[in-house]
C-alpha cells in the first residue's frame, strides 16, 4: 500500500501547504446539527420569497436504489419544475421538508 502511496503522490502531488494525514487522524464534521425551537423556525424567511435560485418542484419519481436490508437509504429522485430550469454541470439540490405542525418539526429534526 505504501508503494501506491508514494507513486500517486508522485504522479499527483499534494498542494502546496497540505501534507499527508495520519490515518488516525479525523477529518472535521461536514454538517453541524443543533436543536432548534419552533420559534426560530417561524421567524425563518421563505427562500422561494427571498432567493430567485430557489424553485418549487416536484417529485415524479423516489425510488430506493439500495437494497432494503442496508443501513443507507439511497434514492433516486427525479423532479417535475413549473420554472424553465436550466441545471449546471455541478448543482446543488436541497429538498427541505413542508413542516405543517410541530410533530413534523420534531420528526424532522430526528431524521
Amino acid at each position: 500500500m505504501d508503494g501506491l502511496l508514494d507513486t500517486l503522490i508522485e504522479h499527483f502531488p499534494l498542494p502546496p501547504g497540505v501534507g499527508i494525514t495520519s490515518i488516525d487522524d479525523v477529518p472535521p464534521p461536514r454538517v453541524l446539527l443543533r436543536p432548534v425551537v419552533e420559534a426560530d423556525i417561524n421567524i425563518l424567511q421563505d427562500p422561494l420569497q427571498v432567493d430567485l435560485q430557489y424553485h418549487k418542484g416536484t417529485i415524479k419519481a423516489n425510488q430506493r436504489i439500495t437494497a432494503s436490508d442496508w443501513y443507507q437509504d439511497v434514492r433516486h429522485l427525479e423532479f417535475g419544475f413549473e420554472d424553465d430550469i436550466k441545471l449546471a454541470r455541478v448543482t446543488l439540490l436541497i429538498v427541505p421538508p413542508i413542516l405543517t405542525n410541530t410533530l413534523d418539526i420534531t420528526q424532522a429534526m430526528l431524521l
